[in-house]
């Protein structure tokens, strides 16, 4: 059931994608440095769009790094302190010799 609620979602933005790209099929003009070119607005949209997201994706990945890293450290840590407590459970008291 939930792969048909996917698909049936699919086919909706694939439509609206479509209408999107044929209302805005009109050419607006962008200027490079370099030069100037005529695209379609749907496409210079979608590619704003696209850029923005990488960029927003980039900049949440090194805040995600440095959580993962953390996660490590602490994980390595508390190995550490497991194993530091199981040598001190086998270590013999002196109230069994007694």
């Amino acid at each position: 059931m939930l792969k048909i609620i996917g698909f049936i979602v699919l086919l909706a933005l694939l439509a609206v994608g479509v209408s999107f790209s044929t209302l805005n099929a009109s050419p607006v003009q962008i200027d490079y440095y370099f030069g100037k070119s005529d695209i379609p607005l749907a496409l210079a949209l979608i590619v704003a769009l696209a850029s923005g997201a990488l960029l927003g994706l980039l900049g949440t990945m090194s805040a995600f790094l440095k959580q993962k890293r953390q996660i490590l450290k602490l994980k390595k840590s508390v190995r550490s302190t497991e194993n530091e407590l199981a040598h001190v459970r086998a270590a013999p008291t002196g109230k069994d010799s007694a």
